[in-house]
């Protein structure tokens, strides 16, 4: 079964570690994507704006970086829905954070072949606020922490309609609960939460509640399913399960969601304990789904979902 992914961090690691997308020691790299049947696996760029100076520097750096990566192992970049290739491993380059893209350098990095942003991470920005205070992130309490107030600031708004008009796909992970309906409020096309999963089934900040994924199940809108194991679960023991896992996608399903799930592991960017280990063994997951789903709507889950999206938005 093909696989999809909207989120990993793979690329700042092995830029940060020195290592190669062919083979190294982190969750995701070139062999294990292909021993799963990976078709596209979207790398983020993640830099925090309070720890790293010449952001937008770096930012480049970590471009050519990639760029020189996927050229080297013949991982086929998208640019478009139709750059995808059926028999290919394909790659798509997002920003985590819109800080580390200024308004006015939408256009170049656009060019330079950006083609997702989320909008916030843990800090309030220019763009918007999130749910969760990355200052004050030590007890349950602040994981629990939403915002229904504070969303996107005026700028924000000029923000996502210039990445519409761009076909960039708008990210709203992280951001706040006031944020999504803002983004619902001003956009006309789908959007996505790359990486995030359900308030109902894990009552954390980073997770989005049933009136919100009810109006993006309408907009058409795809939720990647986040295997971060305090966004999954109440465990102590801090370990990412394929059950857990299972129960938000059950949960999605049941609010009539089928069209609507997708992946964003996070991989490479969360501290869990993973059953599955890494990404060669997403197909275990893929496994559990089939014992309970038809064929069809594990294939949505795995990846059409995320490419209707596409088509509908990366022209």
């Amino acid at each position: 079964m093909k696989i999809v992914d909207m989120h990993c961090d793979t690329i700042v690691e092995m830029f940060n570690t020195n290592q190669h997308i062919s083979k190294n020691n982190l969750h995701i790299d070139l062999e294990k994507m292909k021993r799963s049947d990976y078709l596209l696996q979207n790398m983020a760029i993640f830099l925090d704006c309070r720890k790293v100076e010449k952001i937008d520097k770096v930012a480049r750096d970590i471009i050519h970086f990639y760029n020189k990566e996927t050229s080297l192992n013949n991982i086929n970049k998208v640019y478009k829905y139709s750059d995808i290739k059926m028999d290919k491993i394909n790659s798509m380059l997002t920003i985590e954070d819109s800080a580390i893209v200024p308004f006015k350098d939408l256009n170049e990095f656009y060019e330079l072949g950006v083609r997702m942003i989320t909008l916030t991470w843990n800090y309030i920005n220019k763009v918007g606020y999130p749910n969760l205070d990355g200052d004050n992130l030590n007890t349950i309490k602040d994981l629990r922490r939403v915002d229904n107030i504070n969303g996107l600031t005026v700028h924000g708004i000029d923000y996502i309609k210039k990445m519409e008009e761009l076909n960039m796909i708008i990210d709203i992970s992280h951001g706040s609960n006031k944020l999504v309906e803002d983004v619902l409020n001003n956009t006309s096309k789908p959007f996505v939460a790359s990486h995030s999963n359900y308030y109902s089934v894990t009552n954390v900040g980073r997770n989005l509640n049933d009136n919100l994924l009810r109006k993006m199940i309408e907009r058409e809108c795809v939720i990647g399913i986040n295997f971060c194991s305090e966004f999954i679960s109440d465990r102590s023991d801090k370990v990412s399960t394929i059950s857990d896992i299972i129960k938000h996608i059950d949960y999605m399903i049941d609010l009539g969601g089928e069209n609507s799930i997708g992946f964003g592991a996070d991989l490479d960017g969360i501290n869990s304990k993973l059953e599955i280990k890494d990404s060669g063994n997403m197909q275990e997951i893929v496994r559990v789904l089939e014992k309970r789903y038809s064929k069809s709507i594990v294939k949505k889950i795995c990846s059409e979902n995320v490419l209707s999206l596409y088509e509908k938005v990366l022209q």
